[in-house]
């Protein structure tokens, strides 16, 4: 590989590291700015319910407040895939999951019943995806990563010999 070739490797893996920094700041924030609206929401409709407003469903506080369980999850996984990548996807169906189930309970609290089948099949269809992904997907990425560090342990003490 050239001295040009490289160099141009580099320049494109540091456009790709500040690209992902960039955004997930840009996320964050996002997900602040809406977890404050949120947590606002909440306060202002159990103030309105307290005083007795007409227009004010629990419905809606308890579905805000598992908004905020999804934005927990979401700013979770982005943590979890800085340290470790393949669990993006997996943080990801996981906040899935879990409005999947906000779905469920918010129908079951407001009577719905005809409305509960659609959610039920999709938190169904994420468990299964997440049981995959535990099961399949992640043991042979710590097969993977631990083979490449034997490989890296016996290279080293190769060259020490």
């Amino acid at each position: 590989m050239s001295v040009h070739s490289r160099r141009m490797v580099h320049y494109l893996i540091l456009c790709y590291r500040v690209l992902i920094t960039v955004m997930d700041i840009v996320l964050v924030a996002v997900i602040g700015l809406l977890t404050v609206t949120t947590i606002y929401g909440i306060a202002r409709d159990l103030i309105d319910l307290y005083l007795g407003v007409k227009g004010v469903e629990p419905t809606i506080i308890l579905s805000n407040a598992f908004l905020l369980i999804v934005y927990t999850e979401i700013i979770r996984s982005m943590v979890i895939a800085r340290r470790r990548p393949e669990m993006y996807l997996i943080g990801i169906a996981e906040a899935g999951f879990v409005l999947s189930v906000k779905e469920v309970i918010t129908s079951i609290v407001v009577g719905a019943l005809d409305k509960l089948v659609m959610p039920t099949i999709s938190a169904l269809a994420l468990a299964i995806v997440l049981l995959i992904l535990y099961k399949y997907v992640l043991p042979m990425q710590r097969i993977k990563r631990t083979s490449i560090l034997r490989r890296k342990r016996i290279a080293k003490t190769v060259r020490q010999e």
